[in-house]
């Protein structure tokens, strides 16, 4: 199949919808929560949580076509990682109408903040892709890792109200690698994409 008609087949817009999403262990979109209790066998009389958003970075769009035989709305050239022809790199307002083909991948890395202060508290951090699954065709798969000041964390990661005020000021790095499968349905022909928002969840564990 030629590039040509893979695009009339399968291109598909991406619309610009990125973004963090705060979610505290209750599910309504705060920033922090505060509570204050004694719970039995433990030492907890006061605790916090805080969840702060931080920003997200261009988004890179790795082509396995090379610019030669694709075309980009707008972007920067970046570097292509291996397996990939070309890379693009789009601010949100690029991304908008930017066609996507098969085999296409998103690099999306956004920053935030999360902290635990409390004795005996823990909590784990928690990120949720849902809307991209949901949106993208059968096939796609989404790669998501933690970094905190730069050291990689497991998923969920966890934090301590012990952990060191150097930990809890430290930046988080989120970085989504979205794949598309090599061939689309039909159904995906010049459909507007929606990705949606990065869920960040901070729950509370017990003791």
């Amino acid at each position: 199949m030629t590039v040509a008609s893979v695009r009339r087949v399968a291109a598909a817009a991406v619309a610009a919808g990125l973004g963090l999403v705060l979610l505290s262990s209750t599910g309504v979109t705060l920033a922090k929560w505060y509570e204050e209790t004694t719970l039995p066998d433990t030492q907890i009389s006061s605790g916090s949580l805080t969840l702060e958003a931080g920003s997200t970075a261009p988004v890179q769009l790795h082509s396995r076509f090379p610019e030669d035989q694709r075309t980009f709305a707008g972007g920067t050239a970046c570097t292509a990682p291996s397996g990939f022809a070309a890379c693009r790199e789009l601010t949100a307002a690029e991304l908008e109408g930017q066609l996507l083909l098969p085999g296409d991948q998103l690099l999306i890395q956004e920053t935030f903040t999360a902290a635990a202060n409390g004795t005996n508290l823990t909590a784990h951090v928690i990120i949720d892709r849902a809307d991209v699954t949901a949106a993208l065709p059968n096939g796609t798969t989404v790669d998501t890792e933690f970094t905190r000041d730069g050291e990689s964390l497991g998923d969920p990661a966890e934090i301590s109200g012990s952990d060191p005020a150097e930990l809890k000021e430290a930046e988080w790095l989120v970085s989504s690698r979205i794949t598309t499968p090599q061939q689309w349905p039909v159904s995906f022909e010049s459909r507007s994409i929606d990705l949606g928002a990065l869920t960040v969840q901070v729950e509370q564990q017990a003791p």
